[in-house]
């Protein structure tokens, strides 16, 4: 189920001019792509940060535009050699911990979906560089703003940036890196194992972001947003408020941060921990 959308004035308690200027430039660019630009800002997966620096850009004279749809066929090979390396990787690490008979039945349930993973991801690149090597310059990106790059699409669209020399950059939108320590076994879920530039809210997660053994680009500490810093601005602490209050929304899942594990919205989520804690812990 998707997330509820919060009502306008409630949105403009917490939402800074930059944000909601970002919605104004957003729809102008959705609905008069003609108009004059220096050049396209693609965006995807919005944060508070992405929206304020679009926004940026768009006073500089770009438009901002979503990612746009592409269907693919999906039906694109995967060298045989490659699944079964790591196939053998797969089976290395789950032996570890499953006995075998387990183990070997897993594998096989992870490997189809991985190849099916690799097969759409290989289909969105094709056609990602079929389409940027055809489309008019006019309507191709000169840059490329993601908050959370997962979908093979986006990482499809992502990697041909990379390959064609287009800008790409993402956007911290949460924080878990610099407090978790879980999350240092999935750095290829970190943002700036896709993108050339990530914009973090505090110099520890861009340390952290910088040891990413995947990364190929910067990690550069910017703050906080404005509209964070605005929130966060205006919060009086009551005396009998505990020194550190750790808000999360991962506990289903003993707190690796996947939140893409869990059908749920933020609000469900938050209602199951808020469950957990008062009922069962």
């Amino acid at each position: 189920s998707a997330d509820a959308v919060a009502p306008f004035f409630t949105r403009l308690r917490f939402e800074s001019l930059q944000s909601l200027g970002y919605r104004v430039a957003e729809r102008l660019g959705a609905k008069a792509p003609w108009f004059p630009a220096r050049g396209n800002i693609w965006v995807a997966h919005e944060s508070s940060l992405l929206k304020e620096t679009a926004f940026q850009l768009f006073k500089r004279g770009y438009r901002i535009q979503a990612i746009p749809k592409l269907a693919v066929d999906k039906t694109a090979a995967i060298d045989a050699a490659l699944l079964a390396s790591c196939r053998d990787i797969f089976a290395d690490c789950l032996d570890k911990i499953l006995i075998r008979p387990v183990s070997r039945a897993f594998l096989d349930e992870c490997m189809t979906g991985f190849a099916q993973q690799l097969e759409t991801c290989a289909a969105y690149i094709t056609a990602w560089r079929q389409w940027l090597e055809t489309a008019p310059k006019n309507v191709t990106p000169t840059m490329v703003l993601h908050g959370f790059p997962a979908s093979p699409p986006h990482i499809g669209l992502l990697q041909v940036c990379h390959d064609k020399g287009i800008v790409t950059a993402g956007f911290q939108h949460g924080v878990a890196r610099e407090i978790s320590g879980n999350l240092i076994n999935i750095e290829s879920l970190y943002e700036n194992s896709l993108v050339e530039h990530l914009f973090t809210y505090n110099d520890e997660c861009a340390t952290r972001s910088s040891e990413n053994r995947l990364a190929f680009g910067r990690s550069i500490s910017v703050g906080l947003s404005t509209d964070l810093a605005k929130s966060a601005g205006g919060i009086k602490r009551r005396p009998e408020t505990p020194p550190i209050l750790y808000p999360t929304t991962a506990l289903y899942s003993c707190n690796v941060q996947l939140p893409g594990r869990a059908c749920m919205t933020d609000m469900e989520k938050s209602r199951f921990e808020i469950r957990l804690v008062e009922d069962v812990f």
